[in-house]
């Protein structure tokens, strides 16, 4: 059976570690920290591999930089014997508002160069991704996407930020354990407001019963 990879995309180098297209390598890190393992150096990736419930969980940065991402992802697929569909692919967005994520099963690059790495080399579409939101530069402010994505998480943002990252790291674990893109959108594409006011009706209901 092939694994389940968790596949962060990220630049590597302490400037680039606190900014914006770095959160799917600070997701990948607090998976390897709730699963208790240690991510290794080897080659162009830092990676480890965990067991869980029976089966291999392999937890992956690529160090080809974000635009090459897609390098890695074959390389490690074939040493794995895996397909797209085993590979979580955890990536910044700018067509989402700072604090959300969006889990898809499949899509376009929606203009993410790393994206657009993974589905040239891997020749499709078809892998799971967790989408986390860093919105667009604010109002008239003349910012470049390069610039933009490599600027560090203003202070503002940070709270959001880091509710977002651990909802991120949420669903990783989740699809882990099951397995099961389509229900892990269910259960996290929804605002986590949404999710509180189902959780407090939930209570109501039973209170009501008891």
């Amino acid at each position: 059976m092939a694994p389940r990879i968790v596949f962060g995309l990220g630049n590597p180098g302490e400037k680039y570690t606190e900014t914006r297209h770095n959160l799917g390598f600070r997701v990948v890190e607090r998976v390897a920290e709730a699963l208790k393992v240690r991510l290794k150096t080897c080659g162009e990736m830092r990676l480890v591999e965990a067991r869980r419930a029976g089966f291999k969980v392999v937890l992956v940065q690529p160090l080809t930089y974000v635009n090459l991402s897609g390098m890695a992802a074959v390389r490690i697929l074939d040493r794995y014997g895996a397909e797209p569909e085993d590979l979580l692919a955890i990536v910044d967005d700018m067509n989402l508002p700072v604090g959300r994520i969006r889990i898809r099963a499949r899509g376009s690059d929606g203009g993410h160069n790393g994206l657009r790495s993974l589905i040239s080399e891997l020749g499709t579409e078809s892998f799971p991704r967790i989408r986390i939101g860093i919105g667009q530069p604010a109002g008239e402010q003349e910012t470049t996407t390069r610039d933009f994505v490599l600027d560090s998480v203003p202070a503002l943002e940070r709270e959001s930020v880091e509710r977002s990252l651990d909802r991120a790291v949420q669903a990783a674990l989740a699809w882990i354990r099951v397995d099961d893109i389509q229900k892990i959108m269910s259960e996290f594409n929804r605002r986590p407001e949404e999710t509180q006011e189902e959780d407090r009706r939930s209570r109501e209901s039973s209170d009501g019963e008891s």
